[in-house]
């Protein structure tokens, strides 16, 4: 058995228009309208989008994303984080830090944005948010991108940034 990681991750991540943080019991609702909305763009470039969720499926994922972030699991899934609109609270999408190497220390990110908050900077600004947060909270000295090579708009925000 691999020891926890007994770090505190201060959330949520803040910034302008959003607030980001780890999953809680009972989202799975709310993740679950989001990947319906957005299937068939996730189903070509996210590796976890092989089929259409339920919301028993989607609450299964946010309570064992809720039990990684209490121990900081290196494993699937990771420690997923979901971005909220500040003013209206809607869920717009999902993000997370991967693959955490603390002996450098790194970590790599990846996100997903609902069809319906696309075209409009939201995740250029979670994903700054985040990158601040990595190297400022966190201490680490690398953060590392992934994103599917045919994805440009996902290619496009680190490039931004």
């Amino acid at each position: 058995m691999v020891k926890p990681i007994l770090m505190n991750f201060p959330m949520p991540i803040t910034s302008e228009n959003l607030i980001i943080r780890p999953p809680e019991i009972g989202d799975g609702v709310i993740i679950n309208a989001a990947v319906l909305e957005t299937y068939d763009e996730l189903e070509k470039i996210m590796p976890w989008a092989k089929s259409k969720p339920t919301v028993e499926d989607s609450e299964e994922f946010v309570r064992q994303s809720a039990a990684n972030w209490i121990l900081k699991n290196n494993d699937e899934p990771y420690l997923p984080l979901f971005i909220f609109d500040k003013k209206d609270k809607k869920f717009l999408g999902g993000t997370g830090y991967h693959h955490m190497n603390w002996m450098v220390p790194a970590m790599e990110i990846g996100y997903w944005l609902r069809t319906s908050a696309q075209h409009k900077g939201i995740m250029t600004e979670a994903v700054n948010a985040l990158t601040r947060y990595a190297f400022l909270e966190l201490k680490l000295k690398r953060l590392e991108i992934r994103c599917d090579a045919s994805n440009a708009k996902s290619k496009k925000i680190p490039e931004r940034l």
